[in-house]
This record gives structure tokens, C-alpha cells and sequence, in this order.
């Protein structure tokens, strides 16, 4: 072991051979898994590749992923794209070959090794002890969950690797910014990491967001208290060229959402996520929205029945009666009278890329632009009758936060039920995905096997935020700078499980992206326990640094 240690690229390899051998079980047992979300990455990309928008509700790397997937697959281009084509006939000539999503989820895969050779570094230039970095790498590699992740044509798999290159490249931006050099590249490269996990999953933004206000706030906070620690100005400067760098695809992405759907916004899923967090509710809405009231009830009653909590019953909804409901639900469509600068933008879209911003409804069930604003006037409609909510039952709302909130100590990913048979796994091609069912039986044992010990991951990143205040305000003449890396990797994680609880309804899938990150808070907790002790007076040695 201590010869694999010292070698060079040893800690690597054996990071890689449990990674590849964690997963075999997994590509034995199950193929490619295609869910109910699956279509809305794969279609994006087919109507962009023969010049059509589409509704601007996922953001655009993840289907570019799959675009790459299947160019690497050597899918064959396909025909030309009628101006009438139904949603049905793009559907069925959208779908993404077997071939390719081998392709996928093998580069899911791989990436998600790659990330946790990469979570070894960062954690070696925190100043963990390599023993300590490479039995968390090999941890991280391993969770079962994240295995079963990638053979999913979903994000978030994807989504792991981006936040691990997240906390890594910040880690070296603070190192650099410390040490008063060469931080600008650092600070430009760590923008555009920062902007391309924004742009795959939009709650990344958040992560990313408050991972540079957090930054910021400790130069300041170091600065008033006369601490050596991200001395100069060099942290304002470093935050400008992070944001120079990000913002410039974040922008053009919404640039392309207000040609394509007439709205300058990075997704059109914000209303529908905000139901959520008030998904029990809408029984007590205003007398002008009881049709929508109606509506959403019944499918809340409908799905949440002996003990289950589904709260993002209102997909179900629109398929039940909501979506023929249009006609007499109270909309407001902004994007009804285009501005001439708006239909300047779009000729020129035209003219350049061949883009068509406004397709004309010409048979039934044509993909046309009246029926894609339907799906997001409805869905900003179910946005502004959640916020009336929850202004108007304030109490009711903070309850099914904080319920929500407590969900995010439960990493037992395989309890929750599907909200209907829509939502049920199948393979890539619409048959069964489980190739093997011995193996299938006993694997989801070891997700479930796992989620204890993933609890003590998160319980140890809140920690860190419990006791932020005592690592930034204590009496001391400098702050070590891995310290405060870490809290902040700390501060982001947590952070953005609250604001989803608080904004758009968290689910339990939504921690796998950042259980790199814990891995990293709960490895530096191990390596630095004594001081942590001493510094919490839990134990008599005196604190050093």
C-alpha cells in the first residue's frame, strides 16, 4: 500500500480500477435507463440540429452532450425536419440510438472517475494526508448510487463531475489569490468551469453563486478584522474575472431563449418548480385561480396517498386535465406582441443560423410556437398562483420548507415511488432496462446500505456551516487558508439545498451532484479532527496551526 501511495501515478490507478470495478455490476444488471425526463434533453439538440428552438426549459449542455454522444456514436444525420411536423413525429425521430447511449453512459462514466482522481489532488492540496485522499477517492468512486447514475440518460451523473471541477478549480483560485499570483487565468478559468455547470443544471448557478459571495464575504470579513488571509484586494478583482468569465454563455443561452420563446430567462421551469414547495396548498387558492386550485388538488389527492409526499404531482396534473384547461385558465402571454427590436433579433437569427423563431400553426398537433408558449404560460401561470401562497400562508409554506429541508438528511434514493407509470424506468429503446435479475435485486440493497453513511457526510458538511461563525470571527492572528476553502465548499452545499427547499422543491436525486463535495468536507474533518476538537474545547490539546 505505501508503495501505491508513493508512486506517482499509483493513488490514480487505484482510483480507476475501483471505479471501473464498482460499475461493472451495474452495466451487468441493468441497460441504459431512459426516464420520463429523458426526452427533454434529446429533442432539444434534434430540433437545434434542423434549425427549430424548442421550449428553453433544460439548459444547453447536457443535450450538446448527447449530441456529442451520438456523433461519436457515427449516428447518421436525420431527414430534414418538416416545418409541419407533429410533437409525436418529433418524438419518434428525436430518439436517441442504443449505440449511442452505450457512448453516453460510458463517458459518464469515465468522467466520473476522472472527477474523483481530481477530488484525490484537491484533497492532497488541502493538506489531507494521501492515505485519508485515497481512501475517500475510492469512496467517492464507489457510492453505489452515483454507479447506478451513470447508466442514466439523465444530468446528474454529469452533474458530480462539474461541481468536483467546481471545488477544485475555486480551491486553487483562493490558493492563488493567497499567494498573490498568477490569479487572473485562475480566476477566468474557474469562470467558465463555474458558467458550464450553471448552463447543465440550473441550481449550479446557486452552488456557484454562493461560492463566490462566500469568497467575497471572508476577504471582507478578514480584511475588517486585520487577519492575515486573502490580504490586498486581490479577492474583488479575482470575483470580477470569475463573473466575466461565466457570465458571457449564461447570456448568450438566454439570449437564444428570447429569440426562440420571446424571453430573456436561463429556464422556463421555474413556475412548475415553485409549485412545489406549496404542492399540498393549492385547495386554498383565490376565487379567481380555483379552476387551476381544482385542478392541482385533485392531483395532489390523487398521488399522495399512505404516507407518500409527492410534490412535483403538477406534471401529473397537466397531463390529467390541466393542459385542456388552457383555454379558460387566466394566462398572460408577454411575448404576444413582439417589440421591433425583438423581431430585429429574430431576422437576424434567421438570416445568420437559420434559426425560425416563429412557426406558424398550421395542422393539429404541430410543433408550433402557440403550442410551445402554451406549455410556459402555464407553467409561469402555476408560478405566480404558488408565490400568492405563499404570501398568503406564509406558516403553511415555512412547514413544507422545513419539512423539505429534513429531506435533505435522507440519501435512501430508492424509496421514493415513481408519481405515475409515466415516470417508470425503461430502456433506451422502450423495452425493459434490467438485464440481469439477480443482480438488479441486489444491487438497490447497496444503494440503500450506503445512505447511512452518506448522512454522516452531510451531517458533517452542516456542521461546518454550524460552526462557520467560529472558524471566521475566533481570536486569532491569521485564518489557515484550507479552513476556509472548505467551510465555503461547506456554505455553498448547504446553501443550495435550502434555496431549493425554499424556491423550487428539493428531491432526494438532487444530492448526488454534490456528494464529491461532502466527500472533500468529511476527508478534511478526519485529517484535522484534533484541531477541530481543540477548537470546539471537545478535547485538551491546545490549538495550533
Amino acid at each position: 500500500m505505501t508503495s501505491v501511495l508513493t508512486h506517482r501515478y499509483g493513488p490514480t490507478a487505484l482510483v480507476c480500477l475501483f471505479g471501473i470495478l464498482a460499475r461493472v455490476p451495474f452495466f451487468l444488471a441493468f441497460r441504459p435507463m431512459w426516464s420520463a425526463d429523458s426526452p427533454g434533453y434529446v429533442i432539444p439538440y434534434f430540433l437545434w440540429r434542423n434549425h427549430r428552438f424548442f421550449l428553453g426549459a433544460r439548459t444547453p449542455v447536457y443535450p450538446l452532450f448527447l449530441g456529442f454522444a451520438q456523433w461519436l456514436a457515427r449516428h447518421p444525420v436525420g431527414p430534414t425536419l418538416p416545418i409541419s411536423a407533429t410533437y409525436q413525429t418529433i418524438s419518434l425521430q428525436s430518439a436517441l440510438p442504443v449505440s449511442a447511449a452505450y457512448v453516453t453512459v460510458c463517458l459518464q462514466s469515465a468522467l466520473d472517475i476522472a472527477a474523483a482522481c481530481v477530488l484525490y489532488f484537491t484533497l492532497e492540496k488541502l493538506n489531507v494526508r494521501r492515505s485519508i485522499a485515497l481512501a475517500s477517492s475510492v469512496f467517492a468512486v464507489t457510492i453505489p448510487a452515483l454507479c447506478l447514475l451513470d447508466i442514466n440518460i439523465l444530468t446528474l451523473s454529469l452533474s458530480f463531475t462539474l461541481l468536483v471541477l467546481c471545488a477544485s478549480v475555486f480551491a486553487n483560485l483562493m490558493r492563488k489569490v493567497n499567494d498573490g499570483s498568477g490569479f487572473v487565468i485562475a480566476s477566468l478559468r474557474c469562470g467558465l468551469v463555474f458558467g458550464c455547470a450553471a448552463l447543465l443544471r440550473p441550481e449550479n448557478l446557486i452552488f456557484c453563486t454562493i461560492l463566490a459571495t462566500v469568497f467575497l464575504g471572508s476577504w471582507a470579513i478578514s480584511k475588517l478584522r486585520g487577519v492575515t488571509a486573502l490580504s490586498g484586494n486581490k479577492a474583488p478583482v479575482a470575483v470580477f474575472f470569475i463573473i466575466l468569465s461565466a457570465a458571457p454563455p449564461i447570456l448568450a443561452w438566454m439570449t437564444w431563449n428570447y429569440v426562440g420563446i420571446g424571453e430573456f430567462r436561463i429556464t422556463t421551469l421555474t413556475g412548475w418548480n415553485r409549485s412545489k414547495t406549496v404542492y399540498n396548498m393549492f385547495d386554498r387558492v383565490n376565487p379567481e385561480d380555483r379552476v387551476l386550485g381544482q385542478a392541482l388538488s385533485a392531483s395532489y389527492l390523487k398521488r399522495n396517498r399512505n404516507g407518500r409526499i409527492v410534490r412535483d404531482h403538477v406534471w401529473q396534473g397537466l397531463k390529467d386535465n390541466l393542459w385542456d384547461l388552457y383555454m379558460i385558465l387566466p394566462l398572460e402571454d408577454p411575448t404576444e406582441v413582439p417589440s421591433a427590436f425583438h423581431l430585429k433579433v429574430d431576422r437576424a437569427f434567421e438570416d445568420v443560423l437559420g434559426m425560425k423563431a416563429r412557426v406558424a400553426c398550421e395542422v393539429p398537433g404541430q410543433l408550433c410556437t402557440e403550442l410551445l408558449r402554451r406549455e410556459i404560460d402555464i407553467g409561469d401561470y402555476v408560478g405566480r398562483v404558488s408565490w400568492k401562497l405563499i404570501r398568503k400562508y406564509p406558516g403553511a409554506y415555512l412547514a413544507n420548507v422545513t419539512g423539505n429541508f429534513l429531506d435533505t438528511f435522507n440519501f435512501r434514493y430508492l424509496d421514493s415511488e415513481p408519481a405515475s407509470e409515466d415516470s417508470r424506468l425503461t430502456s433506451v429503446d422502450g423495452g425493459e432496462y434490467i438485464r440481469n435479475q439477480s443482480l438488479a435485486r441486489l444491487l438497490p440493497n447497496a444503494i440503500n446500505m450506503s445512505a447511512p453513511l452518506l448522512t454522516v457526510l452531510y451531517v458533517i458538511t452542516v456542521s461546518f456551516v454550524v460552526f462557520a461563525p467560529l472558524v471566521l470571527m475566533r481570536k486569532t492572528d491569521r485564518f489557515p487558508l484550507t479552513d476556509m476553502i472548505v467551510t465555503e465548499l461547506a456554505l455553498a452545499v448547504v446553501g443550495t439545498f435550502i434555496t431549493m427547499c425554499c424556491l423550487s422543491g428539493y428531491n432526494r436525486e438532487y444530492s448526488i451532484p454534490h456528494l464529491g463535495v461532502m466527500v472533500i468536507c468529511t476527508a478534511y474533518a478526519v485529517e484535522n479532527w484534533s484541531r477541530i476538537a481543540a477548537t470546539l474545547r471537545l478535547h485538551s490539546s491546545p490549538f495550533t496551526i
